[in-house]
């Protein structure tokens, strides 16, 4: 992939797909992928998750599923 893009869309993990957090994946050739999340997956807007994380799904507006 050569040019930027942002997906916006729903998230969350494989292990707890119905808490979900609205945001945006943004990519960018020269620094890599970034997901900005508006919320939680875990209904703590302060505590972070894992960043460890290793996956994180989502769907976008547009009805495409990100895996």
């Amino acid at each position: 992939m050569n040019e930027a893009f942002e997906l916006k869309g729903k998230w969350f993990l494989p292990s707890n797909p119905n808490n979900v957090a609205y945001g945006i994946a943004k990519f960018d050739p020269d620094n890599g992928t970034f997901l900005e999340l508006l919320g939680s997956f875990n209904g703590n807007f302060f505590e972070q998750i894992n960043p460890n994380q290793d996956i994180i799904w989502g769907i976008t507006n547009d009805s495409k599923c990100i895996i």
